[in-house]
């Protein structure tokens, strides 16, 4: 095989190789503040992971995180400055040309201070972290 098939092969190669870990793009600072339902910051005192298998080649990563909380900007759901814990997830593993909702860009760790945006869900009363970027880093 010549040196340029083997170019062109490694060049389709990567192509789809990116296309299947597409994901959606982040939130507009705007969009952020309008779609959450609460913005807290705080002290990340807990996270805990599992994964969560859903069928061959796709899985995720699922999250709870507990912070102390030092300020509601947005919200009435919080109630006081005590902890709060939210959910957010991650995608492990997908199917080859997959594309679509990837959950969180990043992970929130444990000791960082951090401001979240977080869906309330009345129905389970829990706090969802909003996606693809629902935190930033204030300090780690």
């Amino acid at each position: 095989m010549s040196t340029r098939m083997l170019l062109a092969l490694f060049s389709v190669s990567a192509l789809f190789s990116q296309m299947s870990s597409a994901v959606l793009p982040p939130l507009s600072e705007k969009a952020r503040f309008e779609s959450a339902s609460d913005i807290v910051t705080g002290y990340v005192t807990s996270v805990k992971k599992v994964v969560h298998k859903k069928g061959i080649d796709y899985s995720d990563t699922l999250y709870t995180a507990e912070i102390i909380v030092s300020e509601i900007v947005k919200g009435e759901n919080v109630f006081g400055r005590g902890t709060l814990k939210f959910h957010f997830w991650k995608q492990l593993d997908r199917p080859r040309g997959w594309g679509g909702d990837g959950g969180q860009a990043g992970v929130i760790k444990h000791y960082q201070i951090i401001k979240v945006y977080l869906k309330y869900d009345e129905r389970k009363n829990t706090f969802d972290l909003l996606g693809p970027n629902g935190f930033d880093l204030l300090q780690r």
